[in-house]
């Protein structure tokens, strides 16, 4: 069997949640969002943890209660393929919130991963992933510190610089045509109109230029574009609760999240299916 047809065999049982619940995990909270492949939203909650569960001993009969209490119904819903949690950063040097956090994370990874049905997986992803999906969704794709670095390292010539530049622009076209596919919104023609709106606006354009330092307000005109604008995925109840929600980062950040992961699902299955008719017309 070829490399191709192995992969194709593999690809036949790898298929697209048909819905997932999407976690992040704040200092004092825990938010998450149970989202379906075309992006209607079944719950969208924000989970209070008392002060006393934050204390490293506790965390095991607390997660343990969340998980079996509110987590582990969502399995009988929709069929639900995956639980997301978002993957804490690698830090140099950690305070006590954030080792706590770490902790915490970890033992909800765990329990859910222990007590998980078969056929449902357990994932992570980082913020700065998530964040990606924001910034192509919004045509604002920059370069990541190491291609800086390697520019520095490397000077192009002009003709060089021409052709990166000529590739680049298509890089990008694709890279957004991928993301509006991947999304389930087929219909390039409206995705580029809400793209484009959004992108344009001045409350999103300012925010895109001060690139990091604002990214949860930019995070939050996002939802509030997204929430806007499809007000058929979702009902008004959830609609009130995150509108009158005092934090909304956690909330807007699972939701942004499992937008995020859906894209990293369909594009990746549809890179490999375009790989492996590369391979079967050689």
């Amino acid at each position: 069997m070829s490399r191709a047809e192995t992969v194709s065999s593999k690809l036949r049982f790898y298929s697209i949640p048909q819905s997932i619940v999407s976690i992040d995990i704040g200092s004092k909270n825990l938010a998450y969002v149970h989202l379906t492949k075309d992006l209607r939203i079944l719950d969208w909650q924000l989970h209070q943890f008392d002060l006393k569960v934050l204390e490293i001993g506790c965390f095991g009969p607390s997660v343990l209660s969340f998980v079996h209490d509110t987590l582990l119904p969502k399995q009988n819903i929709e069929n639900l393929g995956s639980f997301v949690l978002e993957r804490q950063p690698f830090r140099t040097f950690a305070s006590s919130g954030i080792l706590k956090l770490i902790t915490l994370e970890t033992t909800l990874y765990t329990v859910l991963l222990d007590r998980a049905k078969e056929g449902v997986s357990v994932e992570s992803l980082t913020p700065i992933q998530t964040a990606r999906f924001v910034d192509a969704r919004l045509g604002n794709l920059e370069k990541s510190e190491d291609d800086s670095n390697n520019d520095k390292e490397e000077k192009p010539s002009n003709s060089k610089k021409k052709k990166l530049n000529k590739e680049s622009k298509t890089l990008k076209k694709s890279i957004v045509k991928e993301f509006s596919a991947g999304i389930g919104l087929e219909d390039d023609h409206y995705y580029t109109t809400w793209l484009d709106s959004i992108g344009k606006s001045s409350s999103i354009s300012n925010l895109k230029r001060t690139g990091n330092r604002n990214r949860k307000r930019l995070s939050k005109s996002i939802v509030k574009n997204w929430l806007a604008d499809h007000k058929n995925l979702y009902t008004d109840e959830q609609f009130d609760y995150y509108n009158n929600a005092k934090k909304k980062d956690d909330l807007t950040d699972c939701l942004l999240q499992a937008l995020s992961y859906y894209n990293y699902r369909k594009t990746s299955l549809r890179e490999a299916f375009r790989w492996i008719d590369s391979q079967q017309t050689k």
